[in-house]
């Protein structure tokens, strides 16, 4: 019974869009905790309520809530506004009293409240003069869409809802859930141009709030004009490879989100030099940025990581390595020795933490671009485009959406069983020979 009038409560009274947010009162209840899960499953942002830490844990680790608030906190209010940055769509109602007033703050126009019940009015001498749920929506200035339900309603359809319910238990493939980012948070170190830029593009056009990193100010200033009409994006300036610099970066991430579900280190730099004269300080800055900085912040981010974490749905570093972490690149006729080096210890750092942090129900893993547009290759675009394509034998560069559908699938549902992996986004470069000439049609 519990499970039948949470899926008629919420999809038939509910009506849930894929991305919307969703508030569950007596979310560790029969009720409540099918009706979380359910949402999920549709791919909305199931923010529970209960009472008490323990309650909240279970909510969140065992039943795969996005978040749950416990009630009793003295802070309940904030930390509802926190884990609702986007408003509340659906608010399924199963209290009543100050919680909901709480609620309804936050509901969006266009919400929706399907009302199972009030138990905090039940032990009330006289329920009808209680200030009920109704009462509470009725002094809104836009009454939301409520009404009160009974599972009975739907008595004809009860075969519909247990095969729904058994099929759900068993799969749910569909691309929009499965690669679902809605309500995330990331942080994307290099965030301002080239790869950070595309990468925080495409999360923030997903319905991620996204934090991005750089030395400079004004790079980030103008990172925030192009990102800003995308979605939820702030901007903050660090130099990562700095621990005072560090520190700040991740007070300010635990004031402004809270809790962090994805960590991109995308931060890099390169250096190219003859052999010969290839500078000690050049090597040790190179590496410097491009491993040891990731290992710093990838270890000091574990408490806002674990926040976000959960067995089915688990916070996510992830890595940008490259393909010359994978083979020995020629095509700019110069050596990259610290670059080559420290990309390919990224990717084994990679592995060493995704091992160790798998059991936090955090995920590690790498991606390995080729060639895409970005500061770092325009001079190798200039120069040697022709040489980059026929190297690779889908003969071409690589796209924005190519870099941003690898990360989305890391960061989703989809991808939360890999870790560890090193994966090439490089159209084939890494494996390849080149070109030759017999390759060439007739």
């Amino acid at each position: 019974m519990p499970g039948r009038t949470a899926y008629f409560g919420l999809t038939e009274v509910g009506k849930p869009l894929v991305g919307e947010t969703l508030v569950v009162a007596a979310a560790s209840g029969a009720v409540g905790s099918a009706v979380g899960q359910i949402a999920k499953i549709l791919g909305l942002r199931a923010v529970g309520i209960a009472g008490g830490p323990e309650k909240c844990q279970y909510v969140k680790n065992d039943l795969g809530f996005d978040a749950c608030i416990d009630y009793k906190a003295e802070n309940f209010e904030e930390e509802l506004i926190a884990a609702c940055p986007g408003g509340v769509d659906i608010y399924f109602e199963n209290v009543g009293g100050a919680v909901t007033k709480a609620v309804v703050k936050l509901l969006n126009s266009g919400a929706r409240v399907p009302i199972c019940g009030y138990v905090s009015n039940y032990n009330d001498e006289d329920i009808t003069k209680s200030e009920s749920p109704f009462d509470i929506l009725k002094q809104l200035n836009e009454v939301p869409e409520h009404r009160f339900f009974v599972v009975f309603e739907w008595v004809d359809r009860y075969e519909q809802a247990t095969e729904q319910l058994g099929q759900w238990i068993n799969e749910n493939y569909q691309v929009a859930s499965l690669f679902s980012l809605k309500g995330k948070s990331a942080l994307v170190t290099g965030g301002s141009s080239g790869l950070g830029l595309m990468m925080a593009k495409g999360l923030l056009q997903n319905g991620v709030h996204v934090v991005i990193v750089s030395r400079r100010r004004e790079k980030c200033d103008e990172a925030l004009v192009e990102l800003s009409p995308h979605g939820e994006v702030t901007a903050f300036s660090a130099d990562i490879t700095k621990a005072d610099d560090r520190e700040k970066l991740l007070n300010f991430l635990g004031d402004e989100i809270g809790s962090l579900s994805i960590l991109i280190n995308n931060a890099g730099a390169n250096w190219g030099a003859k052999l010969e004269e290839f500078p000690d300080e050049g090597f040790e800055k190179i590496v410097n940025i491009n491993l040891n900085a990731v290992f710093s912040l990838s270890r000091d981010s574990i408490p806002l990581l674990e926040k976000a974490a959960t067995q089915t749905d688990p916070a996510r570093i992830i890595n940008i390595g490259s393909m010359d972490g994978i083979h020995i690149p020629i095509v700019s006729r110069t050596g990259t020795f610290a670059y080559v080096a420290s990309k390919a210890g990224l990717h084994h750092l990679t592995k060493a933490l995704a091992v160790e942090l798998g059991p936090k129900h955090i995920t590690v893993n790498a991606v390995a671009p080729g060639f895409f547009k970005s500061r770092m290759t325009d001079y190798v675009f200039e120069h040697y485009l022709t040489d980059i394509e026929e190297e690779c034998p889908l003969d071409r560069v690589g796209e924005p959406e190519e870099i941003v559908g690898i990360v989305a699938y890391l960061a989703s549902r989809a991808g939360a069983y890999t870790n560890g992996a090193i994966i090439p986004v490089d159209g084939g470069t890494s494996i390849s020979k080149g070109k030759r000439s017999w390759m060439d049609s007739d």
